[in-house]
């Protein structure tokens, strides 16, 4: 079983991800 916690880390790491993708796509143009 997940605790909480853990589900929200991982919904943040995945959200500076995509933000991570987003100013690397925006750098290169």
């Amino acid at each position: 079983r997940i605790r909480p916690s853990s589900v929200s880390d991982l919904l943040c790491g995945i959200i500076d991800y995509k933000n991570n993708l987003l100013s690397l796509f925006v750098k290169a143009h």
